[in-house]
């Protein structure tokens, strides 16, 4: 019997194959027609060139030995996971949990559970009389003056114009356009007896001062006199001009 040649060359994909038949992971043997064998562990991909190679979320190294045969060498588990695009194991980037800003100031940002990567998970909205944005990893609320966050609840804003005069009475809060209340509000508590505490957050302050309405000047009426509203009658020139719209402490 004569013997048979089989012609081994690559296809397009760069594997070693035998003509007509099978792809080859460690080349081809031209007499045989067969492919080389490993003595184990074969790469199981026929056109893995050696380095790291992903399998699920760990990675296998392919290498060459002494015959000629890609085998694998050594096993790696993937702790943050392994890379589609590079093959290898990624690289822990940060803690899982842990939280920053991102490049905005507007998103709190997570680190996944593998420590690969970041993503945005909550986004730092502003409020009532205030912009939201974030820092050290968590959202906060910066106030438009003169309100302020008295009760340090960032869901209901800044809810207090602290220091603007003739926004308050005994029972809460007024519109300074067009005064009934004579009073300035503040942040805490005030032992004054003359001041009203209103639940604790804030308080209205009383002094004597005036206003000037289109009728004439009216004075503050607090204490056993009103309840921090302006005095229904009116004067024309009772009130200096120190005592106009004073901020009361």
């Amino acid at each position: 019997m004569g013997s048979t040649s089989y012609t081994c060359g690559t296809d397009s994909s760069g594997c070693t194959v035998v003509k007509n038949s099978k792809y080859c992971t460690s080349g081809c043997n031209a007499s045989t027609g067969v492919c080389n064998t490993c003595a184990a562990n074969n790469c199981t991909s026929n056109n893995w060139t050696s380095g790291y190679h992903c399998v699920g979320s760990a990675s296998i190294l392919c290498t060459t030995n002494s015959s000629g045969c890609t085998v694998v060498s050594s096993t790696q588990s993937c702790s943050n996971g392994c890379s589609s695009s590079t093959g290898k194991c990624n690289n822990k980037v940060c803690n899982a949990g842990s939280k920053k800003c991102d490049y905005t100031g507007t998103w709190v940002q997570t680190c996944n559970s593998s420590g690969s990567g970041w993503s945005n998970t909550k986004y730092c909205a502003g409020a009532a009389n205030a912009t939201g944005s974030c820092s050290g990893g968590v959202c906060k609320i910066t106030c438009k003056a003169p309100y302020k966050d008295c009760d340090s609840n960032m869901s209901n804003g800044c809810e207090i114009p602290v220091g603007r005069p003739n926004s308050c009475n005994k029972y809460g809060q007024t519109n300074p356009t067009n005064p009934t209340g004579c009073g300035t509000p503040h942040c805490g508590t005030s032992s004054d007896p003359y001041n009203q505490n209103q639940t604790g957050n804030w308080y209205c302050a009383f002094c004597d001062h005036c206003h000037k309405f289109a009728t004439g000047y009216s004075w503050c009426l607090y204490g056993s006199m009103g309840n921090g509203v302006f005095s229904p009658q009116t004067c024309t020139n009772c009130c200096k001009a120190g005592q106009v719209d004073k901020v009361c402490y």
